[in-house]
Order: C-alpha cells, then structure tokens, then sequence
C-alpha cells in the first residue's frame, strides 16, 4: 500500500524526536539535569525559520524522503541542543552569566 498524506517534513514530529532523544540521552546520563524545554523551543523557532531552511517549503518525493530529512534535522537540534548545554557549564561562561 503507497504511503500517502503529508509529503513534507513536520516541524511537530522533528521537535517529538528530538525531545525524545534528549530525554533518552538525560535518562542513560544518569543526571538530574531536567531538559531544557525553552531552550529547545528557541532551537527549534530558529531552525525552523523559513527564510533559513527550505526544506518546509518543498513537498518531497516520498514519505521516505521526509522521514530522511525529519531525522536530520532532530539529529541538528539534539547537537545544537547539547552543544548550547556544554557551552552554559563553561566556567568563563558561567561568570559572565553571574555579571549580567
């Protein structure tokens, strides 16, 4: 049976992976550190931007191909996620945060 429905990536369903992901990472780090929800919404917001990534713009070939690039981009958030977390523990980071 052909798949048939939404032939374009779903910004709900990268930001559903994602957030798994990062749960999932969380939970098997053994950390109390809870995710950082607004983070994520922000990280998101801006990866979805239109005017940056057209990928929402193009309707795909297949579901397959929307799949491809859901991944994708919930495997560029979770990084860009992690990376934005490593960077708030660095102590020069953390000091010019207690300044502002």
């Amino acid at each position: 049976m052909p798949a048939t429905g939404n032939r374009y990536p779903m910004r709900a369903l990268i930001k559903h992976k994602a957030k798994a992901q990062l749960r999932a990472a969380l939970a098997s780090d053994r950390t109390e550190e809870p995710l950082d929800e607004r983070l994520l919404e922000e990280l998101a917001a801006t990866l979805f931007h239109q005017e940056q990534n057209q990928a929402f713009a193009q309707p795909c070939i297949s579901r397959a191909e929307a799949d491809e690039i859901e991944n994708r981009m919930a495997a560029d958030l979770v990084q860009t996620y992690r990376d934005m977390k490593q960077r708030q523990k660095n102590p020069l980071v953390e000091q010019l945060n207690r300044l502002l």
